[in-house]
């Protein structure tokens, strides 16, 4: 026999330790000769922990291992006592790559510590598809943005299915305009991004309509055309009828022309006061403005005057400026009043037009 000497024993010493380990399973003997003859594999790069150091938290032995120079040791210290008949045990499972594992790691993890892997590739693999998902968001986030643009495209996957060739080079329905798709979009979007529509012709068409809370003059002027041509097919209607049931019915033509009439003040006073108001809102307005410029263009050449005596010219100036706009208010109050009476002229005047066409219909 060899009498090859490791860590101070010789190989019939470590036979009669072997089989006195045997008889006595429990004997701590065996702990340290398998502690450092076994080896999980024949592979440089597995470190055997020392068996002095021992994990106190069972927690932390299914997930602690340390690096050292590329090379990795044992998560634990049980994953070193496997197979007690053998000097080289076998390889505990949770050691081995997840691509090289004959069998699974179920729920529970490995048999021995209860680890669910603790390999070197595996935790690179982890990284690199953390990396990878924080690379998909940022990018995903910068094609939400209302910043990022493209040619010829809402987003990059767009841009990529204009870059292809042939049978495949099909473009976004989503950036052809509503008016021109042969087919509507579908409910899911578009086949590439998942858009509901980016072309710029719809966008703007859209903004308007949002932005389109008050009428357009054009709008405006249509509305007031349609009001014009109801009102005056309504005159039309009540002459028509006043000419063809004057002999028949004419208590009914009568109420109906009372009716007529009596809408017809209400929308006149209707108006008058709404112009009073506007009018009155418009001299208050202008009136007040003149005033302040008015004090504030005192002040100042009230404080001047205070420095310079000889500066009077101006203070005077600005008096005649205040009296010049006093009377412009006036003005502005007399042609106002002139307005309403004009007005009064006029609901006068309706009136006796109204009289004279109950004389000339129903006699007096």
């Amino acid at each position: 026999m060899n009498n090859n000497t490791n860590n101070g024993l010789n190989d019939e010493e470590l036979l009669r330790l072997i089989k006195q380990e045997l008889h006595y399973p429990n004997s701590p003997v065996y702990d340290q000769i398998s502690d450092q003859y076994s080896s999980v594999s024949d592979e440089d790069d597995i470190i055997i922990r020392d068996p002095a150091s021992e994990i106190t938290d069972e927690s932390s032995q299914s997930q602690q291992f340390e690096r050292k120079k590329g090379k990795w040791k044992y998560c634990c210290q049980k994953c070193t006592k496997s197979d007690k008949g053998s000097l080289k045990p076998k390889t505990c499972v949770c050691i081995v790559p997840a691509s090289q594992r004959r069998i699974q790691i179920g729920e529970q993890g490995c048999l021995s510590c209860h680890c669910t892997g603790c390999s070197i590739e595996d935790e690179k693999k982890k990284q690199k598809k953390i990396k990878k998902k924080k690379k998909s968001s940022s990018v995903s986030s910068s094609d939400e943005s209302s910043d990022f643009k493209t040619v010829n495209g809402c987003c990059k996957k767009c841009m990529k299915a204009f870059s292809k060739k042939g049978k495949e080079a099909k473009s976004c329905l989503c950036q052809v305009p509503r008016a021109v798709r042969k087919k509507p979009l579908p409910a899911h979007g578009c086949q590439y991004c998942g858009c509901h529509g980016c072309n710029p012709e719809d966008k703007k068409k859209e903004k308007i309509k949002k932005n389109s809370r008050q009428l357009s003059p054009h709008q405006y002027n249509g509305l007031m055309h349609k009001i014009q041509t109801q009102a005056f097919q309504e005159l039309e209607y009540h002459k028509g009828h006043t000419h063809i049931y004057m002999g028949r019915n004419k208590d009914v033509e009568n109420k109906n022309l009372q009716i007529y009439l009596q809408s017809q003040t209400l929308l006149i006073t209707q108006l008058t006061k709404t112009l009073n108001n506007l009018f009155m809102d418009y001299n208050s307005k202008v009136y007040l403005q003149m005033q302040h410029t008015c004090v504030k263009h005192c002040t100042n050449t009230l404080l001047k005057a205070q420095l310079d005596p000889l500066e009077n010219l101006c203070l005077n100036r600005c008096v005649n400026k205040y009296a010049e706009a006093i009377d412009f208010s006036m003005q502005q109050f007399k042609l106002h009043t002139l307005k309403q009476e004009e007005l009064a002229k006029q609901q006068q005047l309706m009136q006796q037009q109204k009289e004279m066409v109950k004389s000339s219909l129903f006699g007096k």
